[in-house]
């Protein structure tokens, strides 16, 4: 079952460091947790804010989508994109197509992202632009 804050709707806990967070949640998640849905969607917004770098056509998976399961599968404990690849295969069909639906996909029920797709994604991203738009301001 996907353990992650954007499918579950649960924030993270104020000041607290999200590796010590993904060790307390391997037992199951805190009872610091409250329904937060303002949270997902400002991340998911945060992330429509990044250009997709990918060139050619027939994108399937938009670039909010991936790079929200890339994050959510790194705080899991996933180090390489063989393994937020694999973490992302695992994510239930039904979540999955509710995030490419929030996300504007053509195709919602594409499946999830290949590794390769999540790598021209993430080193795609154009990141001066993300932290621009992750600045408070």
């Amino acid at each position: 079952m996907l353990d992650c804050a954007i499918a579950s709707g649960c924030p993270v806990p104020d000041g607290q460091p999200v590796s010590r967070l993904a060790d307390d949640m391997a037992d199951g998640p805190p009872a610091a947790f409250g329904a937060a849905p303002a949270i997902c969607r400002d991340l998911l917004e945060l992330f429509a804010g990044v250009t997709d770098g990918r060139l050619g056509q027939g994108r399937d998976h938009p670039v909010a989508a991936v790079l929200a399961l890339a994050a959510a599968a790194v705080v899991a404990g996933s180090r390489s994109f063989t393994a937020i690849a694999g973490w992302a295969a695992d994510v239930p069909a039904d979540v999955l197509e509710s995030l490419y639906r929030r996300c504007g996909a053509i195709r919602p029920g594409a499946g999830a992202p290949s590794k390769c797709t999540i790598w021209r994604v993430v080193t795609g991203a154009d990141t001066a632009a993300s932290g621009a738009a992750a600045a408070p301001g």
